[in-house]
């Protein structure tokens, strides 16, 4: 998505703690992961996941990361989106600049540099 050379093995939707339970509550029968705080060393958030059809839905509710210096980050907040549009569907996503900030974050090296040679074509092409 947003040209990039990165292929999603799920779709994560992003919201605060109230909406993940809302959002999965009438997606019951699909939940292979009932909402619980999930922790981890580099993140921690309210994870649910669903599978439907066979895919794979990750619903993440106040979102934390781990700087490199140790401190959590603020809850993340889509401040601002893109809209796609697929097959005549319009898809809010978080622009490539943000998504960039939080794999920088987490470490994620492969991610960073696929998404900056996306950002890098972007820009020539605005030229």
């Amino acid at each position: 998505m947003q040209n990039t050379d990165v292929s999603p093995r799920d779709i994560d939707i992003v919201t605060n703690r109230k909406g993940a339970f809302q959002i999965t509550e009438p997606l019951k029968d699909y939940e292979t992961q009932k909402v619980r705080l999930t922790k981890s060393e580099k993140m921690s958030s309210y994870m649910g996941k669903l599978c439907i059809e066979g895919l794979e839905v990750e619903v993440i509710g106040d979102f934390q990361a781990k700087t490199p210096k140790g401190e959590w980050t603020r809850f993340f907040k889509l401040e601002r989106k893109v809209i796609l549009t697929i097959n005549d569907m319009r898809i809010p996503v978080s622009p490539l600049e943000t998504e960039l900030k939080a794999y920088e974050i987490l470490g994620r090296t492969d991610k960073v540099q696929k998404i900056r040679e996306a950002l890098r074509k972007q820009s020539r092409d605005l030229v």
